[in-house]
């Protein structure tokens, strides 16, 4: 229906609340056609679902009564999205923008079963193997950390699908979908979600839960009571899919109405138990001309699976040079995601930019020079990424780093741990290195915790000899006999932020932020015999 008042035509659609949830493609099918731009204001009411086949252009987009706008759903051969750009956005309290579970396909769910949930390339190789949830800013639960994707900053891919269960009645569920909305004010009453489907409750009901999708928000104004939500799917009997990412841009918060940022979430999915909980996504949120400040926040929901809050180069072993960059062993990363970062190699130091990367390759800046002279076969090298925000941990979520970082301030509390991976025997070595060009405050409720995550003691899982040499500073503290050690530094080159309280826990104590340089320091090694030469204890 055409209504024109004022010389702007309207455009109503309105179901008088009779299609049940039906998906409403009035505005056009075609995914390769192109954007509707009708220089109009549009409403949309009642229970209309309004999907979306290409970008939405508008003066005005109204969501009233129980609509609901939406992208076409992913399938193996189309990559969907909803791209939304108006003056004004409003949408009302029981109205929703929702791109939930229109994210990668999960794993036998639809489209047959392939070698795990549909992920990054829209391809199921290399995403969520059987039993585990879907990855995007958090891994899945009962997942590989190196599975995570997307941009922190600018998060624009879709969540991944879940693994399948015991059986392939048990599909995996679907990941969340994506959401790139541009508008000069946002009246958010209602809800703008890219939440991940749970796995399927057929049988075992054990598939894995979809991870959460991407929320781009870009406002000059943002207003309202309403809430943004990029979670992991949950699967009660399975494991839950990994939060997704959320990024918020705006200029101004409503004098009267403000968002709060409580509002926004991108949490793990709940899993059967603890072990099986996905793990944190991301939530940015940047006001013009100040520092952004990035959250990872579980929700307070318990969870095993640790990864980085973004891709990661990770502490690697060269395979080959290939004369203006290195491979390495297996299969860690998704293609074209680490450009920008540097590659710094442990002996001496040399850094080199990435420029493209492959599944198991990394190609340099020839700026940067040869790297024959450090790339030989064995040489270790890990990543570095400079990241300008106030990077905030909470909501008990462990995060775990295997790249350096340079943030602009960091702040640890409400159960959250920041630590490493645990050390592999006879690989590479990983470490925690955060440098904060601001301050570091570790709360009472917060840690750095790398207990347990150096060298693996004798006749233990994976037992190995040591190797001496390392990218380490200040080690946390020395593990007893025979158990194992880990290394970390965290340098805070600002003053000290102000605690609420005078007093501190025994644990967030004995994390120091201190100044320093590059000197090394080599991580505690452990007496290696013969494991079978004395009793198993």
């Amino acid at each position: 229906m055409w209504q024109v008042a004022g010389g702007t035509p309207t455009i109503v659609l309105d179901d008088g609340g009779r299609s049940a949830g039906r998906d409403d493609r009035a505005l056009g099918w075609d995914p390769a056609g192109p954007a509707f731009a009708p220089s109009a204001h549009l409403v949309v009411r009642g229970a209309t679902r309004l999907v979306m086949a290409t970008a939405l252009v508008v003066k005005d987009l109204t969501l009233e009564g129980e609509a609901v706008l939406t992208h076409l759903e992913t399938t193996p051969s189309l990559s969907a999205g909803l791209v939304v750009n108006a003056e004004h956005v409003t949408i009302g309290a029981d109205a929703a923008i929702d791109v939930s579970g229109r994210g990668y396909v999960g794993d036998c769910h639809g489209f047959g079963c392939a070698s795990g949930g549909y992920t990054v390339g829209n391809v199921a190789t290399h995403g969520a193997a059987q039993f585990r949830g879907g990855a995007h800013g958090g891994a899945g639960g009962s997942g590989a950390a190196d599975a995570v994707h997307g941009e922190p900053l600018a998060p624009l891919d879709l969540g991944s699908g879940g693994g399948y269960g015991a059986g392939q009645s048990e599909y995996g569920g679907d990941g969340g979908g994506r959401v790139r909305l541009v508008a000069a004010r946002l009246d958010l009453e209602g809800a703008i979600r890219a939440n991940g489907d749970p796995g399927s409750g057929a049988g075992q009901g054990n598939g894995g839960g979809g991870a959460g999708g991407s929320v781009w928000l870009t406002v000059e104004t943002l207003a309202g009571e309403g809430v943004i939500e990029a979670q992991g799917g949950s699967t009660p009997r399975g494991a839950g899919g990994g939060g997704g990412r959320v990024a918020v841009e705006y200029d101004a918060l409503d004098a009267t109405d403000p968002l709060a940022i409580e509002a926004i979430s991108a949490w793990g999915g709940e899993g059967a138990t603890v072990a099986l909980g996905g793990g944190p996504g991301t939530i940015a949120f940047a006001r013009a001309g100040q520092t952004a400040t990035l959250w990872v926040d579980n929700g307070g929901r318990a969870h095993v699976v640790e990864a980085a809050p973004w891709p990661e180069i990770g502490a690697r072993v060269v395979v080959a040079d290939l004369g203006g960059g290195v491979s390495v062993g297996g299969n860690p990363w998704f293609p074209d995601t680490l450009s920008g970062l540097d590659a710094r190699f442990d002996a001496g130091g040399e850094r080199f930019t990435v420029t493209s990367n492959d599944r198991g390759t990394l190609g340099f800046d020839p700026a940067d020079g040869a790297t024959s002279a450090v790339a030989t076969a064995g040489a270790r090298f890990h990543g570095v990424r400079a990241l300008p925000v106030d990077l905030v941990l909470s909501g008990a979520a462990r995060v775990a780093l295997a790249d350096e970082v340079t943030v602009t301030s960091l702040a640890i509390d409400d159960g959250a741990v920041l630590t490493h991976a645990a050390t592999p025997p006879g690989g590479a070595e990983p470490g925690l290195v955060v440098t904060a060009t601001g301050a570091v405050d570790v709360g009472a409720g917060g840690a750095i915790d790398v207990s347990g995550r150096g060298y693996v003691g004798d006749c233990g899982p994976g037992a190995g000899a040591a190797a001496p040499g390392s990218r380490s500073g200040t080690r946390a503290r020395a593990a007893r006999a025979a158990s194992r050690a880990a290394r970390t530094r965290v340098s805070a080159l600002g003053p000290r932020r102000a605690r609420p309280t005078a007093t501190r826990s025994r644990r967030s104590s004995s994390a120091r932020a201190a100044a320093t340089g590059r000197a090394r320091a080599r991580p505690v090694a452990r007496a290696v015999g013969a494991c079978a030469s004395r009793p198993r204890r």
